[in-house]
């Protein structure tokens, strides 16, 4: 799977340095249960995280959930030209139809289509 550079070195920094696990699980819980391995983290633990961390970076309660960086993701992925498939495949969905729900037509995507009408017109249009 494609990685961005620097998440792939914070991914490999914190596997490094991760509590062991008993599972292979990338994202284990720091708190140290019955066992003296740390355990995954459920969804609702996640769901804190990124609350957590978006609340610090100021990001609005709407938008703090991992499904909301879902969404953000592949609009991202769609604003820079990316492909819908290739886009289905980053995102992990079985139908492409799943991932035209998660990328939103922005106004920043409108501007760039009218545009690029305005660089590129129809042959017929001269």
């Amino acid at each position: 799977m494609p990685l961005h550079a620097e998440a792939h070195d914070a991914l490999r920094r914190w596997y490094a340095a991760r509590p062991a696990a008993a599972s292979d699980a990338l994202f284990v819980s720091l708190r140290q249960r019955r066992s003296a391995t740390s355990e995954v983290l459920s969804a609702s633990a996640v769901g804190v995280v990124v609350a957590k961390h978006a609340a610090g970076a100021g990001v609005r309660d709407d938008r703090s959930t991992a499904h909301a960086l879902r969404h953000t993701f592949c609009t991202m992925l769609a604003e820079r030209g990316v492909a819908l498939e290739v886009i289905r495949e980053l995102a992990g969905h079985v139908d492409v139809r799943t991932t035209q729900i998660y990328v939103d037509v922005t106004d920043q995507r409108k501007a760039d289509g009218i545009a690029a009408l305005e660089r590129d017109p129809h042959p017929l249009a001269a």
